[in-house]
């Protein structure tokens, strides 16, 4: 007898299977008239956030690299540059942008509106019998670069600036660099000088005063060249 009900297939549990689903669903409905509430609310939140956003299909430009000016004065281009004229010291140094006794070289640039660096590089020659005599180069006014020249020897001062990293190294001390009509025993000097100048103004002017003492014909003076301007 017990091993037949045991073993029997037939009995209510079509009865159990039937209250407890309708449990279930009760139980489903009553949640269901708790959370709808707090649904509808978080939708229309979601909807309002959405419908004040501006969807654009573009990024922002990237601003590539350009250069302003770049001169290396060759065949008497000044590229820009006032205040000054071009001389030829021949030998390795050949076409330069001189800078006479008391004078200023001065170059003006626009720099793009999108530009976030203004990058200015250039080789500075120091010739000569130069005695504690200064090139002071210049953004907008502003000393960022002092190079004092001594008997063929160049020595650099970088004043801090917001906003301006500048570098100068010097390369080569006491080798004659030109040659012809100029006083070649005291060697000459030559240093690379590299100003960047970040969230640069809508201008800029480049400027390079020299405080020798003598003049052109004399046996000292501060040259420029490879001249190369950028924005990026």
């Amino acid at each position: 007898m017990l091993h037949e009900f045991k073993s029997s297939e037939s009995g209510a549990v079509t009865v159990d299977w039937v209250v407890l689903s309708a449990a279930i669903v009760g139980l489903g409905i009553s949640t269901l008239g708790i959370v709808a509430s707090g649904v509808a609310d978080l939708a229309g939140d979601t909807a309002d956030q959405l419908s004040g956003q501006d969807l654009t299909t573009q990024f922002g430009r990237v601003f590539n690299s350009i250069v302003l000016a770049a001169n290396d004065f060759s065949n008497g281009d000044l590229g820009g540059w006032t205040g000054v004229s071009i001389f030829d010291a021949g030998g390795e140094m050949g076409e330069v942008l001189y800078i006479d006794q008391r004078q200023t070289a001065a170059l003006h640039f626009e720099i793009p509106a999108d530009a976030s660096n203004a990058i200015m590089g250039f080789t500075l020659f120091g010739g000569d019998t130069l005695d504690n005599e200064d090139a002071i180069i210049s953004i907008n006014g502003i000393p960022v670069v002092i190079a004092t020249g001594y008997h063929g020897t160049m020595s650099i001062e970088i004043p801090q600036v917001d906003g301006t990293i500048a570098m100068a190294q010097v390369m080569v001390e006491q080798v004659n660099m030109g040659s012809g009509g100029r006083y070649l025993n005291a060697g000459d000097s030559k240093a690379v000088v590299s100003i960047n100048v970040s969230d640069p103004p809508d201008g800029i002017t480049l400027g390079i005063y020299s405080n020798n003492s003598h003049g052109k014909n004399g046996d000292e003076f501060w040259a420029i060249d490879d001249v190369l301007v950028t924005a990026s």
